[in-house]
């Protein structure tokens, strides 16, 4: 009985404090008026006890769900599956087939470096190449062929297919690619690249 009271009388006392202290916007009501019961009933049996406080246990934890709760945008997961190093690749693809630098700064690094058989390429050198080999091969198209990663790199194994705007004549490349991809962009890659023979 005295334990009840006390119990009570301290959840009075602090409850001011401890909600200025932790900074709870909940709704202490049905707390407060359960343990107003609690120090009122004292006589109660001992069972009844037990039920009066696991409800005010009950009412207190409903009360405190608030500071659980966040927010997640809606559509966080779709970024998410949108920036992964495959499909950041393939959107580099994208920009060599049709020439449309028009998400360049979005999937590029500002620090890009390639790695390529005529020597190193910045970020700008890539914007340029990219810009020169559309112009040269119009209807160029990749064919990814094997694709596999690891950490933050990824390679893969492709063909190409285009015609040369200057010869008119249809040629087919095969490469090997090495993608190191951070944070949903392209920051560094070694590339290779081989004509096929004709049959």
């Amino acid at each position: 009985m005295h334990c009840l009271k006390s119990l009570a009388a301290t959840a009075r006392e602090h409850d001011s404090q401890l909600a200025f202290s932790l900074h709870l916007n909940v709704d202490r009501a049905p707390l407060k008026a359960g343990v107003r019961r609690l120090a009122e009933f004292g006589v109660l049996r001992i069972e009844e006890r037990c039920h009066m406080i696991s409800s005010i246990l009950v009412l207190f934890t409903m009360s405190c769900l608030p500071l659980f709760s966040f927010h997640v945008p809606e559509n966080k997961g779709l970024i998410s599956l949108r920036r992964d190093p495959a499909s950041v690749f393939r959107s580099v693809l994208q920009m060599w087939e049709s020439g449309n630098l028009s998400q360049f700064n979005e999937i590029i690094a500002g620090d890009d470096a390639g790695h390529v058989a005529s020597g190193m390429r910045d970020r700008e050198g890539l914007r340029a190449r990219i810009q020169a080999f559309h112009k040269l091969y119009p209807d160029i198209h990749f064919n990814i062929e094997d694709q596999f990663g690891q950490g933050d790199k990824l390679v893969t194994r492709m063909r190409a297919l285009g015609t040369n705007s200057d010869t008119g004549a249809k040629t087919e490349l095969m490469g090997i690619n090495i993608s190191r991809i951070v944070k949903g962009k392209l920051a560094e890659e070694w590339a290779t690249w081989e004509p096929i023979a004709a049959r």
